[in-house]
């Protein structure tokens, strides 16, 4: 049950962000909230995600002064890349789909949480049927 409103959640933040490109941020704090009654033990992979794709925004904000991220999708990626079973797979599809994205739409301000949201449902299908 709780997994159906994690999903619910998600899915209602990719179409805020694919129709406004934002989302409420009362969104954020119950996904997070989710994830985090779903597993406590994912803190660290939170902060630690987290914090590494901060620290890489303010890298690519400082050198181009711009940033195809904002905030809310760091957020974002952080609480799906705790959720994920590859991690390097995640951020290899997730990447590879945006990249896709900004070429095909010619366009900077594209929503990634819709990108993201389907670059984590593909890995974790991916990974399910491998193991059958």
């Amino acid at each position: 049950m709780l997994w159906l409103l994690w999903n619910t959640m998600l899915i209602y933040i990719a179409l805020q962000d694919l129709r406004y490109h934002c989302f409420p941020v009362w969104s954020v704090f119950s996904l997070s909230g989710l994830t985090l009654w779903i597993c406590p033990y994912c803190v660290g992979d939170i902060l630690w995600c987290g914090g590494l794709l901060s620290f890489l925004k303010y890298l690519i904000e400082w050198k181009r002064t711009t940033s195809y991220l904002g905030w809310g999708d760091v957020e974002v990626l952080a609480l799906l890349s705790s959720q994920s079973s590859s991690i390097p797979g995640f951020f290899m599809v997730s990447g590879i789909l945006g990249a896709v994205s900004c070429a095909l739409f010619n366009r900077n301000g594209i929503p990634f949480v819709p990108i993201m949201t389907m670059a984590w449902y593909g890995v974790e299908g991916w990974n399910k049927l491998a193991l059958f």
